[in-house]
């Protein structure tokens, strides 16, 4: 696979549960992994501080968050109304599936 292209699956669901995975690096990480329904992630995951997990709740979604950075530094994951925004990355969930706002990559 090329490297510096943009890849995104915008959105996997099945069931009660929903995942998206971001490479684009709107979110201010090299990966952005969600998903809602299904349990927590765990908080002890390997990587030490190239990995971050946390859940947020917005509005009547409680949505896990997964952020990878090889240089250590994670953005900030805050409720937005109903949605999320993670960096310049926005998520919504509708109609049970996750939506990803941006799809391009980060401008330096």
């Amino acid at each position: 696979m090329a490297t510096g292209l943009s890849m995104a699956l915008p959105w996997a669901a099945a069931g009660d549960f929903a995942l998206a995975v971001d490479y684009s690096k709107a979110s201010g990480a090299d990966a952005l992994i969600v998903s809602v329904g299904g349990s927590a992630p765990r908080a002890d995951a390997k990587g030490g501080e190239k990995v971050k997990v946390q859940t947020v709740t917005a509005g009547k979604t409680t949505f896990n968050v997964m952020t990878l950075a090889a240089d250590g530094r994670h953005p900030d994951v805050k409720a937005d109304g109903d949605g999320l925004a993670v960096g310049r990355q926005t998520l919504k969930f509708i109609d049970g599936r996750l939506t990803l706002g941006t799809f391009a990559p980060a401008k330096p």
